[in-house]
């Protein structure tokens, strides 16, 4: 079973020459000053570990301050050789509709 070792919220996140993933500006919250609102751009990177080549779906919610879900979005990939697979998942025109913290 693929398990999350960890994800992390962020502005942008690319690989360097190296292939190394580098992550800039992270935060752990979306709030906004005005609804409604919209955040442009974010991207969640994570660390996912299961057994070579093991197929799996995932799936990142946005959750309303009220409790429901904004956005919700699902995929598929397989774990790599080594038992790990690192995910980059970019988000984009973010709709805020309430005040609080998303």
């Amino acid at each position: 079973m693929v398990e999350c070792e960890w994800a992390i919220l962020c502005d942008s996140v690319f690989r360097d020459e190296h292939k190394k993933l580098c992550l800039i500006g992270v935060f752990t919250q979306i709030s906004t000053r005005s609804v409604p609102s919209a955040h442009l751009h974010a991207a969640v990177a994570a660390k996912l570990t299961g057994n070579p080549d093991e197929r799996f779906q995932a799936r990142i919610e946005i959750v309303r301050p009220t409790g429901g879900i904004l956005s919700d979005s699902a995929f598929e990939s397989v774990v790599g050789a080594n038992g790990v697979v690192e995910v980059v998942i970019n988000l984009s025109n973010v709709p805020l509709p309430d005040w609080g913290i998303y």
